[in-house]
């Protein structure tokens, strides 16, 4: 995302490596190796667009980003939504700078059948690894924990909570299986070995305790829901 949110000024403006000496709301004051002083300016919108995020004001980002068509301005309103967890701006901003992973990402984290999921999936985004895991572990979430490494490849910390937890161990045997098959390689981490010789790995099996895991999950959460509506009626 990094690459989309840079602004380049022309180079014809500056000599003598200038550095930067102040940057005040547009105005941006160089200093150039001879030790003249340049002055300098950046449209309106990054200040503006900050301004509106920090206020919640969505809708008006969203306007603005419209009205400048400003592929920097776009980013800049996905990272600053992604991290308020503002899903739907992000979904628009992301798909305006043509980021569609990052568009499917944000709609299967809306799909996730809890909030706890949903924010663990939010810090994956960000590269949050170890806060996504605690969370759905605090949260009682052990399969969505170890799917988590299971899709991000951790494979020894999939196990390790597989067996600690004493469920899902065939399921980690089972997409570890299925990754080393698509690449043509065999196993050899002697932890893997050990557990597959007394596991048995039955795909129809591992489906359907998945989805019980899931509607488990739902349930529990519209269950959360309801009372907490209940409370604040009273």
């Amino acid at each position: 995302m990094l690459i989309f949110v840079c602004a380049r000024l022309s180079q014809s403006e500056f000599r003598h490596a200038p550095h930067i000496l102040s940057y005040v709301g547009t105005k941006i004051t160089l200093r150039q190796g001879d030790g003249s002083l340049v002055y300098s300016s950046v449209p309106p919108y990054a200040a503006l667009l900050h301004e509106y995020s920090t206020s919640a004001c969505w809708e008006d980002s969203l306007r603005l980003c419209r009205f400048a068509k400003d592929q920097a301005l776009w980013a800049c309103l996905a990272g600053m939504a992604m991290t308020s967890r503002e899903l739907t701006t992000a979904e628009v901003a992301c798909a305006a700078i043509g980021e569609l992973p990052r568009v499917q990402y944000i709609k299967f984290i809306k799909e996730q059948p809890s909030k706890e999921s949903s924010l663990a999936h939010m810090l994956l985004f960000s590269g949050q690894v170890q806060e996504a895991e605690a969370t759905l572990l605090q949260a009682g979430l052990i399969y969505q924990a170890i799917q988590a490494n299971i899709d991000l490849f951790n494979w020894e910390r999939a196990l390790e909570l597989a067996v600690k937890h004493k469920t899902h161990v065939d399921t980690v045997l089972a997409y570890r299986g299925r990754f080393l098959q698509k690449f043509g390689r065999k196993e050899t981490n002697k932890r893997f070995l050990q557990f597959a010789e007394g596991v048995e790995v039955d795909w129809e099996k591992i489906q359907a305790k998945i989805e019980m895991e899931l509607s488990k999950e739902r349930e529990k959460a519209a269950n959360a829901s309801v009372r907490s509506s209940v409370s604040s009626r009273r």
